[in-house]
């Protein structure tokens, strides 16, 4: 797989198996290989090295349990990060929650959580997520990203209907300390109808907030409407 944005090409291979142990315990594992070659902000530079992970999946009786390790010498540093996880079936949705504790070379232990919980209503869906994650920016510094999630679907008549959401986003160092704060905020609603068999439209508005330490806020708003056609190849 190769992939290119502005100043970053990622060439990756992975290796990837899936076994059964019993009928409710399935093990699975992937080993690749990722190079990565940055051209933004002064001379290339290229950072390539192995990825290895295990997964291991066990279904319970209202839902399943999971765990896994997984060792990443790809990056600007070597990181190995350990997680484990429950998901929950709730009679009328779900709940998924799990702890990961990653080490990164040179830098102290550190735990991330996550948490989504869905809620079926009698014509619609609530979903909200709340979910913290470690990335690297395109100058291979440690970056902590937190976020919250919460989007809401409701069927208006079966040709209508409605959603609302709403995402905020704050970007952390989790290194060194050098990297930039940015803080994000997106609200949206959507109004969406069915035309024809062939024809969607959505209208709707949504209002972006923006913050950081090396940057002033701004924020925006727009409307927006969206005609799209479904068509269908016969072979």
């Amino acid at each position: 797989m190769v992939q290119y944005s502005t100043g970053v090409l990622t060439t990756a291979f992975n290796f990837s198996v899936s076994h059964a142990v019993a009928s409710a315990l399935t093990v699975s594992g992937n080993i690749g290989f990722r190079e990565r070659v940055t051209t933004a902000g002064g001379p290339a530079t290229t950072t390539s090295g192995i990825i290895a992970s295990v997964d291991v999946v066990r279904d319970l009786a209202s839902g399943s349990g999971f765990g896994g390790i997984t060792y990443d010498a790809a990056g600007a540093r070597t990181s190995t990060a350990l997680r484990l996880g429950r998901t929950l079936d709730l009679p009328s949705g779900s709940l998924t929650a799990s702890l990961e504790a990653n080490r990164t070379a040179g830098s102290r232990v550190q735990l991330l959580g996550r948490a989504a919980y869905q809620r079926d209503l009698p014509s619609g869906t609530l979903t909200v997520d709340l979910n913290q994650s470690l990335t690297t920016d395109t100058f291979d510094q440690d970056i902590k990203v937190s976020s919250l999630g919460i989007n809401y679907d409701q069927a208006l008549t079966s040709s209508t209907g409605l959603n609302l959401a709403m995402n905020i986003s704050r970007s952390e160092d989790s290194g060194a300390g050098v990297a930039a704060t940015f803080n994000r905020a997106t609200a949206s609603a959507t109004f969406s109808k069915q035309l024809t068999s062939d024809w969607d439209m959505q209208l709707g508005y949504r209002h972006r907030l923006s913050s950081g330490s090396t940057v002033a806020t701004a924020s925006s708003d727009s409307i927006f409407l969206t005609l799209t056609r479904n068509i269908q190849f016969g072979f």
